[in-house]
This record gives structure tokens, C-alpha cells and sequence, in this order.
């Protein structure tokens, strides 16, 4: 039994790193992987129905973070769901994720949920620019999530103040989405 289920969790973790943008697709240069990971779509809220319809779909979560010799990271993330509805319902939800959450050695200094700006290919993303001060001293993460189908896109740029326009947050954004859509899978399991 256990040798069918790993081809298919190897199937769609590949699925679903496929949807993920690489180095080249993100702002300035010397950009690079330095951690991906995955896990079953549904694990951070598993009594919920659309995470027990994800993981009965055996939608796999792909994480990728970059990283470079200058100052600034990235992240991105697909979340495959079972429905566009699910997708969209995990996004209402995505502030509860992101909001507030620092490491154990940083203070939130300020967050904002941004509403005044666009995404191409995302209808309704929401998007929080938000400051930390830490061990490395002052940071901004600007976040985006929104939904492309069944599949919850979010993306982050942060680093120093001032490092990220948001023409740049924007921009990875809209270049995830387009991933996500050149993958083929934001409408079927």
C-alpha cells in the first residue's frame, strides 16, 4: 500500500513545485534557493473542511525561500486546495497566519493591510506591509496572497526599510501568478 501513495505525493509535490517561480524570476540579481520544503495542503487548520477536502484531494503545499549575498530574502508559496471556493475562503483566513507572527527575538513595530493596489492575474489579494526590529535590526516584509483558482498564491520580499518598492512586491506577485497559471492546475485536483 505504501509504495502507491508515495508515487502520487511525489507527483504532486512536483506539481506544485512547478508552480513556483525561480531565481531569475525575482528583482535584482545574485538571487538563490536556500530552502524549499512541502507538506500536505491542510495541516495548519486540519479540522477545517476545505483542509480535510484538500488533504482527501492529496493537494501538496510547496515553500520555496531565496535568498543573497546582499540584504533582502523571498518567499513563495503555492497551496493547492480542492476547490476555487476553498482557495478562497483559505484567503479571507490568510491574516490570521501572518498578522502578528514574529520570531521569538522581534517586535512588530507596525502593520498595515494594504488596499489600495493591484495584481495582475489576482482578483481581491490581500496584501500587508509590515516592520519588524530584530537581531538584524530594522525590517520590512511586504506580503501579497491572493487566489488563482483553486490554488492560494503568496509571495514576500523583505529586508531593510526601503529596500522593496512595492512595484517589486507587486511584480513577484504577478510573476507567481502567471507560474501558477502556465502550470495548468489552478482549475483541476
Amino acid at each position: 500500500m505504501t509504495d502507491s501513495v508515495e508515487p502520487e505525493v511525489a507527483v504532486e509535490t512536483a506539481r506544485s513545485f512547478a508552480m513556483l517561480v525561480s531565481p531569475a524570476d525575482l528583482p535584482g540579481s545574485g538571487w538563490e534557493v536556500v530552502e524549499e520544503r512541502s507538506w500536505p495542503t491542510g495541516q495548519l487548520d486540519p479540522t477545517s473542511q476545505k483542509s480535510r477536502r484538500a488533504l482527501h484531494e492529496g493537494g501538496i503545499t510547496a515553500w520555496r525561500k531565496f535568498g543573497r549575498d546582499q540584504p533582502g530574502s523571498a518567499w513563495v508559496e503555492a497551496v493547492p486546495y480542492a476547490s476555487a471556493e476553498d482557495a478562497s475562503t483559505s484567503l479571507r483566513q490568510v491574516p490570521r497566519f501572518f498578522v502578528g507572527v514574529t520570531q521569538p527575538d522581534e517586535t512588530v513595530d507596525e502593520e498595515l493591510v494594504v488596499g489600495d493596489r493591484e495584481v495582475t492575474g489576482l482578483v481581491d489579494p490581500w496584501i500587508l506591509d509590515k516592520s519588524t526590529t530584530g537581531p538584524a535590526g530594522p525590517q520590512r516584509a511586504r506580503y501579497v496572497a491572493g487566489t488563482v483558482g483553486r490554488i492560494l498564491v503568496l509571495t514576500c520580499l523583505s529586508g531593510p526599510p526601503g529596500l522593496w518598492a512595492w512595484s517589486e512586491a507587486l511584480g513577484l506577485a504577478a510573476d507567481q501568478t502567471a507560474r501558477v497559471r502556465s502550470a495548468g492546475d489552478a482549475t483541476t485536483p
